[in-house]
């Protein structure tokens, strides 16, 4: 896997996920990524946070474990940050309770 370094971010490179060259993250219309993850690797996703005021970050899972991390604008341009393998999630946890 080859890592990209761009405005500071490290961006590792998604093959064929968009027709780009190997200089630039993998980045594009958000419609047109998560279409690509779910279409590619069955990744949907799962969890979601404000990033700042800028962006919004996504995590993309699949059942088999693959996993795509995201970063959107608020102009809707959404950037591959990491991807990987093996997630596994764990038990939520509530304050106070013993679970």
């Amino acid at each position: 896997m080859k890592i990209i370094m761009t405005l500071g971010f490290a961006f590792l490179s998604l093959p064929a996920l968009l027709t780009t060259t190997k200089a630039t993250p993998q980045c594009g219309p958000h419609e047109k990524i998560t279409e690509a993850l779910y279409k590619r690797f069955l990744e949907s996703r799962q969890a979601l946070g404000l990033a700042g005021q800028a962006s919004v970050i996504e995590l993309f899972v699949s059942d088999k474990g693959t996993w795509t991390l995201t970063a959107t604008t608020t102009a809707g341009r959404t950037c591959v940050i990491a991807t990987g393998e093996a997630w596994q999630e764990y038990p939520k946890r509530i304050a106070g309770l013993d679970s």
